[in-house]
């Protein structure tokens, strides 16, 4: 007799189907969960410091980039501003980025990595994309701690605002959301689209305003404006470095680009779906 799977995952969908839709998007938020806590979980499992290593390598990162952008190569965000404060200003970009680079590069192989579930019926498949998003924020979630601390050392008094940049960035998990079904979808089919995503990623964010102020970009006006990415960093930046509350503009843009890319993915996913099982 076969043995039975007994993965979190499978005695979530396994169950007899509830009769109400408000118990389908629970069941199917436990299982996003699931999956991404376990996601979460294996990054860190067999470390020393187990889930610490995520707060103590964005900190020890930070304590880096501080100690080489005010002493080795000094660079000013502005006129004025500490040369420690460059370091801040470039891991206010980065964190947000990471989500969305982190994601997309492993979307491509996602479905052909989980052939067992994607032969499974009952299973949700446009869960396991939106896990690794998930995942991919309670990374985001440690790195806004360190921030908080180093912000809190550097400057002598806490950064408040930081706390609200995980709620700010809701229409950066959508956006994030519909790039990982839309790669994820045309991965299963296109086997070597993973190695293109790494090197586009790379460029891509060469022509983000991570690295450097968004007034750099000012001959450039244009390809700030098609950049789905800058009104995220924008946000994340005003509030993590800046100190201030993002204009309403910028959020409405945000959630905008989030609303729209996040459909956008979900649809091309649910599309093509029933075609996974003969392509795994």
């Amino acid at each position: 007799m076969a043995e039975a799977d007994s993965s979190p995952e499978s005695r979530l969908v396994t169950r007899s189907a509830p009769p109400r839709r408000g118990q389908r998007l629970a069941r199917y938020l436990e299982l996003v969960w699931v999956l991404a806590r376990r996601d979460f979980e294996a990054r860190y499992r067999g470390n020393v410091l187990g889930l610490l290593t995520g707060l103590v390598i964005p900190l020890a990162f930070l304590v880096v980039y501080s100690f080489v952008f005010s002493s080795i190569a000094p660079v000013r965000v502005r006129p004025g501003a500490d040369r420690a404060d460059y370091a801040l200003f470039v891991f206010a970009g980065l964190l947000p980025w990471a989500i969305l680079a982190d994601c997309a590069a492993r979307a491509p192989r996602l479905i052909c990595g989980n052939a067992h579930l994607v032969r499974r019926v009952a299973v949700p498949l446009s869960a396991l994309p939106l896990s690794l998003v998930v995942a991919a924020y309670l990374q985001f979630l440690l790195g806004c701690v360190a921030l908080f601390l180093v912000t809190w050392l550097i400057r002598g008094t806490p950064p408040w605002l930081v706390p609200l940049a995980p709620l700010a960035l809701i229409g950066h998990l959508a956006f994030c959301a519909g790039v990982v079904w839309l790669l994820a979808a045309v991965g299963a089919f296109v086997r070597d689209l993973g190695d293109v995503v790494a090197p586009v990623l790379a460029m891509w964010l060469f022509v983000t305003p991570v690295l450097y102020p968004e007034s750099n970009l000012a001959p450039l006006g244009w390809l700030q404006f098609v950049n789905p990415v800058s009104p995220h960093i924008t946000i994340a930046r005003n509030l993590m470095f800046d100190g201030q509350l993002p204009s309403p503009a910028a959020v409405m843009t945000s959630l905008g680009i989030g609303v729209v890319c996040g459909l956008g993915g979900w649809l091309t996913f649910r599309t093509v779906r029933p075609a996974f099982a003969d392509v795994v």
